[in-house]
């Protein structure tokens, strides 16, 4: 669907930033339009209806980035909404009525990485400027959160990390240089141990959550190897979670990661950016063998993000940037799994 379908309610310019569904019907889409306020102003579009109508609620006090960061949205529930432009997050908790700034005691500049809730809580990754990384946590309601002791990672170097709470568990990988990490689980949001390590400590992780039992990640290389605009890019699973994993079959090394989503216990899909072309490569039987899904050369910016599937069959990504100059961004909808994208 393109981001200008709405145009009775959308403002005149309007270009979408980021996407987040409840279910197949019911999403909001965070985009920015031009405006005398200011050179963009922010929108949020609802809706109840899979697109067909929508409903402006009253946006976060959120600029347009002005550094290619993406600003993110996540609805979590019919009441609660994050947003995070890669420095600040916003939570409402009242549907978009009310919004207020989330901080990270201790944290002064760095790149909120990633951000997921579950058992009452919000979990933040975030990588500081002299390249530490670590898992912060709260409250859903609380305005600070605070450092999970013990979960951290790097000093004096590049670090990173996930955050998942899919199934239940919350799954924290951390890891620093291409060369250290470490990788913890938690019951019940609070107790953290240290678990098998889902990839090799020179690979990232994108952490898919434990689905039907399994649980599922995919290990991504270094960056431009083995060409530029190139990554490996591994499935990864294990049984139960705290058990060993066991990598799968590599998905094409064509562009570089920039999202992974699970569809089903078998069937996933990865997204890439590489030479001004947005790639999506799915996967249908447990990562085994993997399919290029899409694979979008229009200049919409660097950004291919919000991946995310609501059930087996249903999902979305967020494709472009608004103010790139070049083509509008898009948000493509899957409804058979992944195998096409519309």
């Amino acid at each position: 669907m393109t981001t200008v379908a709405s145009a009775a309610v959308a403002p005149a310019g309007f270009q979408s930033s980021g996407t987040s569904w409840l279910n197949p019907s019911t999403g909001v889409v965070l985009g920015y339009a031009p405006c005398q306020q200011s050179t963009w102003c922010a929108s949020l579009l609802a809706t109840s209806d899979a697109g067909t109508t929508w409903r402006a609620l009253n946006p976060p006090p959120v600029p347009l980035s002005d550094n290619g960061n993406q600003v993110d949205i996540q609805w979590f529930d019919r009441q609660t909404m994050v947003v995070n432009d890669g420095e600040h997050i916003e939570i409402t908790h009242d549907g978009a009525k009310h919004w207020s700034a989330v901080t990270l005691q201790g944290f002064s500049t760095g790149f909120i990485s990633r951000i997921a809730d579950g058992h009452g809580k919000l979990f933040v990754v975030a990588i500081t400027n002299s390249g530490a990384g670590s898992l912060y946590s709260g409250s859903l309601t609380a305005s600070t959160l605070t450092p999970v002791p013990g979960i951290t990672m790097g000093d004096d170097g590049f670090a990173y990390g996930d955050v998942a709470t899919r199934g239940g568990v919350v799954q924290v990988r951390l890891g620093a240089g291409l060369a250290t990490s470490q990788y913890w689980t938690s019951a019940d949001g609070t107790h953290f141990r240290t678990a098998p390590d889902p990839c090799p400590s020179d690979n990232s992780v994108r952490l898919g959550g434990v689905v039907s039992g399994t649980v599922i990640g995919l290990c991504v290389g270094d960056g431009g190897d083995p060409q530029p605009g190139e990554n490996p890019k591994q499935w990864t699973s294990a049984p139960a979670i705290d058990q060993p994993f066991t990598l799968g079959g590599q998905a094409p090394f064509t562009g570089e990661t920039t999202d992974f989503a699970v569809a089903s216990a078998t069937s996933a899909t990865v997204s890439s950016e590489g030479g001004d072309v947005f790639f999506l490569f799915s996967t249908f039987d447990g990562g085994k063998t993997w399919t290029n899904t899409l694979a979008d050369g229009q200049d919409r910016g660097i950004v291919l993000g919000d991946l995310r599937f609501v059930t087996p069959m249903v999902g979305f990504v967020q494709a472009g940037q608004p103010n790139t100059f070049g083509d509008a961004p898009v948000i493509y909808r899957t409804t058979d799994g992944g195998h096409t994208w519309q």
